[in-house]
């Protein structure tokens, strides 16, 4: 071998080391930096970590037995801020000796611990008739089902009627444990003049 050819080796040679040493030290540099930084937490986004389809949940009372029926067309839970949405919910009271009550809508929001419901868009709630009362529906834009008390409220404007009878006002208050209907304010009512008897009727008999 030539002296000139085993220079040119030599400086090649050097070369690769100098760019392998330079490589190397670019490395070290790089973990060193990452290590010397602070792990930081992913984000939290508001996104569902499990969601169920044609849900169907019964709530029970103190003696074990259904109390409340949810229902809705998709369930999402929130782990960011531990919530629940609804799409289509529907809320059903399964109260023994009481009229049903039944409150829809387009969209609903709960904590996840169970202990109300927010409703919002097209509330409809309906009270089922009973051998006395009339059935009764009233219809707002967005309400609150408090789960445990079985009540529904709002302060939106609402719109009841039961029977011929209507009644309009801004907040409201129906307990189906009860069976009272408060209307909060601006309340204006048409309530139907009851029939009177027919003269072909059968005459009522007297006290004695």
């Amino acid at each position: 071998m030539s002296a000139r050819l085993f220079d040119r080796l030599a400086a090649v040679a050097s070369m690769l080391i100098l760019i392998g040493l330079g490589m190397l030290s670019y490395f070290l540099a790089q973990q060193a930096d990452r290590l010397a930084r602070p792990n930081t937490p992913r984000p939290i986004t508001h996104e569902p970590d499990y969601f169920v389809d044609r849900m169907t949940l019964l709530k029970a009372n103190a003696a074990g037995e259904p109390s409340v029926r949810i229902e809705a067309v998709r369930m999402r839970h929130f782990p960011d801020d531990l919530t629940i949405e609804f799409d289509a919910p529907r809320v059903v009271t399964l109260t023994d000796n009481r009229p049903v009550i039944r409150i829809s809508a387009d969209s609903g929001r709960a904590p996840d611990t169970g202990e109300k419901t927010d409703l919002t868009g097209n509330v409809r709630i309906v009270r089922e008739a009973s051998a006395s009362e009339a059935e009764l529906v009233a219809l707002t834009d967005a309400a609150t089902v408090l789960i445990e008390r079985k009540v529904v409220v709002t302060d939106r404007p609402g719109d009841i009627r039961t029977g011929p009878n209507r009644l309009t006002g801004i907040g409201m208050q129906l307990d189906s444990q009860t069976r009272q209907l408060r209307v909060d304010s601006r309340v204006k009512g048409l309530i139907a003049p009851r029939e009177a008897p027919r003269e072909d009727a059968p005459p009522q008999p007297r006290p004695e």
